[in-house]
């Protein structure tokens, strides 16, 4: 790490007590999620395991994701998803505000590619979405983006909450209309 970031990071911690908690991210709304995604899909949680990376310093967690339908991009049918953190034996590595997966879980992904098989999340926690579906039986979507430290135009840290659910239908629109318009990032 260089010294710039060291002070930073002693900075951010002093100034921002929360931070120390939180991984500090300036906003990305849908539009620009979508713009910026490589493969945006909608697809269901297969299973998650925490590894080593393959410099063996930090734990990540690889979830398998099932393709339902791609929105954007070309996926294969099952892909790996790659994100900080994960408990590997008796260690555990906590990176606030990475998005978690659950095996089992409807979700909504903006990824960023790294090979055919294998991305990372577009945006951190920001570029997933779980997808849940309402007693009324209408599908609807939400972010969780608490452990995230959003930093304002006014320069403010708030700190990121779990986002109430909308119905997908209006993200999905949102989504298609930015990529009709889409400009490169």
């Amino acid at each position: 790490m260089n010294r710039l970031a060291v002070v930073f990071a002693v900075l951010a911690a002093i100034l921002f007590p929360f931070s120390a908690q939180a991984t500090l991210v300036k906003p990305v709304d849908v539009e620009t999620l979508a713009r910026r995604a490589d493969v945006i899909v909608r697809g269901t949680t297969k299973a998650t395991a925490a590894s080593l990376t393959e410099d063996g310093r930090q734990i990540q967690t690889v979830a398998k994701v099932t393709v339902g339908s791609v929105l954007k991009g070309e996926a294969m049918s099952e892909f790996e998803v790659r994100t900080p953190g994960g408990t590997i034996g008796d260690i555990t590595q906590v990176v606030h505000g990475a998005p978690q997966f659950v095996e089992g879980q409807e979700v909504i992904l903006f990824l960023h590619r790294v090979s055919e098989r294998r991305f990372t999340i577009e945006g951190f926690a920001q570029g997933k979405y779980e997808v849940v579906k309402g007693s009324d039986g209408v599908a609807r979507v939400a972010q969780d983006l608490r452990g995230i430290g959003i930093l304002g135009p006014d320069g403010a840290v708030r700190p990121g909450t779990k986002v109430e659910p909308v119905p997908e239908r209006d993200l999905l629109a949102r989504v298609r209309r930015a990529l009709e318009g889409a400009v490169a990032p």
